[in-house]
């Protein structure tokens, strides 16, 4: 993406040097039954707390910034001067004037930043939060970059293009299940670990249109005995679009059905195949289940004869999968072959839900190009 690093980006009602920043109060409130509140128990843990009682729990930021700074392709960007402190004791958000520091890479001053917390999760709570937010492009956005941090206590993040019309700046709770099932919202990026750097291949971007609506979804799991202070930010970098030849798409697939009886072990495997006009590359790939996940496996190729690409065996911090080059199918008929086997250690049948303490799940997600559409395959039991 070389001299992509000085784009200016037009922002809304502001000059490229802009920073948009809004500050707003985290509440936690009760989250969807499947979705585990603040008051879920979490095993070997204590209760958690609600917005009245939660320490920290009123307090965070979150907002864009468009950094005025930057260097070309090799240089060093400018670094974030940080945000202003929240009102509680959840502490200060990384949404600051200067954007992300980005050494050697893409350069700074074609980023947006998106930042949610830090907040106090108290001891043995999950919950499960969203805002929607409007881009602030006056232009598509080119997509080639997308870095992520999580601290303790995030065990997911993700962006979607939402169907969402107006920006809801106070994170509210929400549930990943039903966002991913529907069509409306489009899940173009997810983050399982503490940090996540995606590059896209070279000419290769993800189109974002002009003020495109975005929801960000973080799922909060403090499975310690001690309260931490939780957060997440997501950098996106954008590129030239003289400089891009192909656009890529999102896949997100997985079994639902789920039965995993007290005290035994259990797998589910499921083929999916491709099924597009054209061939797909895929660049990166990554899978996701819950505590009781031991391992997940996936296979490129045709059904029962493909190659083992990816595996994993941490459930909390799953890899995401760069392939450079791409994987590239050698015909439609190929596809992924997904499987995920599990452990149950506890006294009760575990079946599909969004608790990462007591339900489980079986995902892969992957990018691929040329786009020939956003792409998600899961069924809800």
């Amino acid at each position: 993406m070389g001299g992509n690093a000085m784009l200016r980006i037009p922002l809304l009602g502001a000059g490229s040097s802009a920073a948009v920043a809004v500050s707003c109060a985290l509440l936690l409130a009760a989250c969807s039954p499947t979705g585990g509140g603040p008051d879920q128990r979490l095993p070997g843990g204590t209760p958690g707390h609600d917005a009245a009682t939660g320490s920290g729990g009123n307090a965070g930021t979150v907002g864009w910034s468009s950094p005025d700074a930057g260097a070309g392709r090799g240089g060093s960007g400018a670094a974030g001067t940080g945000g202003s402190a929240g009102t509680g004791s959840g502490g200060s958000a990384g949404v600051g004037s200067g954007g992300a520091a980005d050494s050697g890479g893409a350069g700074a001053a074609n980023t947006l930043r998106l930042s949610m917390g830090p907040i106090e999760i108290p001891a043995g709570q999950e919950t499960t939060l969203c805002i929607d937010l409007r881009m602030p492009t006056t232009e598509p956005f080119e997509l080639v970059k997308v870095v992520s941090d999580l601290t303790e206590g995030g065990h997911h993040l993700i962006v979607y293009g939402s169907s969402a019309t107006a920006e809801a700046r106070t994170p509210y709770p929400c549930s990943a299940s039903a966002d991913i099932i529907n069509p409306q919202m489009l899940p173009l990026f997810i983050a399982q670990q503490r940090h996540t750097s995606v590059d896209f291949p070279e000419g290769v971007a993800y189109q974002l249109p002009a003020g495109r609506m975005l929801r960000i979804e973080l799922h909060f799991f403090n499975a310690l005995t001690e309260p931490v202070k939780a957060g997440g930010t997501v950098d996106f970098f954008g590129a030239d679009p003289a400089n891009v030849r192909e656009h890529s798409n999102f896949m997100f697939w997985g079994p639902t059905t789920l039965f995993i009886l007290p005290r035994s072990s259990a797998s589910v495997t499921q083929f999916y195949r491709f099924n597009k006009a054209t061939p797909p590359n895929v660049f990166g790939l990554t899978t996701h289940t819950h505590a009781r996940g031991k391992r997940t496996t996936v296979e490129f190729g045709p059904d029962g004869a493909g190659r083992r690409i990816y595996e994993n065996t941490d459930w909390a911090e799953p890899p995401l999968q760069l392939y450079t080059p791409p994987l590239v199918a050698a015909s439609a008929n190929d596809g992924l072959r997904l499987t995920c086997e599990y452990q149950n250690n506890t006294d009760a049948t575990l079946t599909f839900g969004e608790s990462a303490a007591l339900n489980e799940m079986c995902f892969l997600w992957a990018y691929y190009y040329p786009d020939q559409g956003h792409d998600v395959r899961v069924i809800l039991p």
